[in-house]
């Protein structure tokens, strides 16, 4: 389950489109999913200790959700098309393979926690909260 969700992932560029290979990422895709998990239970007990949990004036976002906010700004690409392109053909000696793009980086690992779910209150079988969740332990 877990390499078959990288391997549906694509990434369309112009016209052209991207398959993630799961078996040759999944030590990075692990990587990433035991980090935010990590992360998350850090934070949890964190705020758990605090006295008071105090918020950002003037946005409307919960801690929790301004955790998932700043994990995913981390991973934000921007690059011209030609140079993604280039980036993940498989001929290149940078492919795919090992190139994992940002966004499946940042959602396959969110649609798995459903810390993610429930803190954005994602409907159950909606995009980022899938019935069939991958947790590696």
């Amino acid at each position: 389950l877990f390499i078959g969700q990288y391997d549906k992932f694509t990434v369309k560029i112009g016209e052209e489109t991207f398959q993630v290979d799961g078996d040759e990422t999944q030590g990075p895709n692990i990587q990433d999913n035991a980090a935010f998990k990590t992360a998350y239970r850090a934070f949890k007990k964190h705020l758990k200790n605090q006295d008071e949990v105090l918020r950002l004036p003037g946005l409307p976002y919960t801690p929790e959700q301004l955790f998932w906010l700043s994990g995913a700004r981390i991973r934000c690409q921007a690059a011209k098309d030609e140079a993604l392109k280039d980036l993940y053909r498989k001929n290149d000696s940078y492919s795919m393979r090992l190139n994992i793009p940002y966004s499946a980086r940042v959602n396959l690992v969110y649609q798995n926690l459903a810390e993610f779910s429930s803190d954005w209150a994602c409907p159950l079988g909606s995009p980022m909260n899938p019935e069939n969740k991958c947790s590696l332990w």
